[in-house]
Parts: C-alpha cells; sequence; structure tokens
C-alpha cells in the first residue's frame, strides 16, 4: 500500500484461486464489490468457467482496484481478500481436487511459499506508508 500525493493509499490486488473445478458462483467478487475502498473489478473467470490454481499472472482470477483515504482501512480490505482466497471463499467450485489450503505436498511451489509466507505476516504485511 503506498501512501503518496493526496492522502489518498491504493493497491491493484491479483485475485488467486487455491481451488480447481467448474465456477458455479462468485461470492468472493460480491464481497470485494462492498469494500469500503472498492474502485473496481476485473473478473478474469465467471459461472461456467473452468477455474485453475493461480501459478502465474496468466491464471490470476481478476484484479481489485481499492483506493481509501484511510491506509488502515486499505490494509484491512486487502487482508479480507487474501483470508477469502486462503479459505477458498472467493468462488463456489465443483469438482475441486484439493482440501482448500495453500500449501499441499512435499515441495510447495514458490509461488505458494510466498503468499503462504504473506499470509503468516498478519494484515498489515507489504504496507508500505512514504516517510514524513
Amino acid at each position: 500500500v503506498l501512501e503518496r500525493g493526496f492522502g489518498w493509499a491504493g493497491e491493484m490486488v491479483s485475485l488467486i484461486s487455491f481451488q480447481e473445478g467448474v465456477v458455479e458462483g462468485t461470492p468472493g467478487f460480491d464481497a470485494v464489490r462492498r469494500l469500503r475502498s472498492y474502485v473496481s473489478l476485473e473478473e478474469n473467470v465467471h459461472v461456467g468457467d473452468r477455474v485453475q490454481k493461480t501459478i502465474d499472472l496468466f491464471t490470476v482470477t481478476g484484479l481489485a482496484v481499492l483506493i481509501h483515504s484511510d491506509p488502515e482501512v486499505l490494509a484491512e480490505d486487502i487482508s479480507l481478500i487474501r483470508k477469502m482466497e486462503v479459505e477458498g471463499s472467493l468462488f463456489d467450485v465443483q469438482g475441486e481436487d484439493s482440501p482448500r489450503s495453500p500449501v499441499r505436498g512435499v515441495l510447495p511451489s514458490c509461488f505458494e511459499f510466498i503468499v503462504s509466507l504473506i499470509w503468516s505476516l498478519g494484515p498489515n504485511a507489504g504496507v508500505l506508508q512514504e516517510a514524513n
């Protein structure tokens, strides 16, 4: 979260999936639209599409633009998105082939490792503020 210029903080948040299967619903997208810092949402998957686990920029499930005058509100909203991703509540998926958890197996991918590390650091992980 970078805070600059006019006193507003913002971030473009890539939405990731730890699930695979056919999307039956997108309740998480509706939840993102209700966030206090919500500005816009680009959806890359829709009902009826097959979603795969996010492994790179080509498999992100969407992009949320969040902006708020209070950096704490922005950080809370980002934390909520990350929580929904880990819990698997962004999508209702049929035919999911693995439990809803970011790290499975003996050698998780680099992406899964980084996401799980950031998640473990808490809601303000990666929050940057400009020095006065």
